[in-house]
């Protein structure tokens, strides 16, 4: 009897021990947002819009989502090669002659997902995450990585999702 106790206690501990463990290895995505996206965007996702800089993400990220899974993967494409091309949200135009970086070298397929969940969840976005009706899957985006786009391919595929 007590040696069934202590191997049912055994297997408790371990199970918390192991949940603990992935509650920790779950990347956590305002914190991946505040450490690659904020500086430009900003922390609440308005961008820099005086003068036109960076694009906000408030509003405009939900609106891509929704137009389905070519939205989806629009944005995705955005997070990990970044792009290149002018830009218009809500009527103002971004001359992004720049080039926002893509970040598949430094974020993982988990951290990308992760980072972009947090973003169709924040802000106005939500809306429009609603009509989308699903998060992105790390397999999603490692779907996505396998394409190996340009900053300019990804501009062409993102103009086709926002007119």
């Amino acid at each position: 009897m007590a040696g069934r106790f202590l191997l049912t206690l055994a297997s408790l501990v371990g199970l918390a021990l192991a949940t603990a463990v992935a509650a920790q290895s779950t990347p956590d995505g305002a914190t991946l947002y505040d450490a690659h996206c904020a500086v430009c965007h900003q922390a609440d996702g308005s961008g820099i819009t005086a003068p036109p800089t960076f694009p906000p993400l408030d509003g405009e990220v939900g609106r891509v989502a929704a137009a389905g899974e070519g939205g989806r993967q629009a944005l995705i494409d955005v997070v990990l090669f970044g792009i290149k091309g002018d830009l218009t949200v809500d009527g103002v135009s971004y001359a992004y002659g720049q080039e926002m970086p893509g970040w598949r070298k430094i974020l993982s397929d988990e951290e990308i997902a992760s980072l972009l969940n947090h973003v169709l969840a924040s802000w106005s976005n939500p809306d429009a995450l609603a009509a989308a009706s699903a998060s992105v899957s790390a397999k999603q985006v490692a779907d996505e990585r396998a394409r190996e786009l340009s900053p300019e391919h990804v501009y062409a595929r993102w103009q086709k999702v926002t007119p």
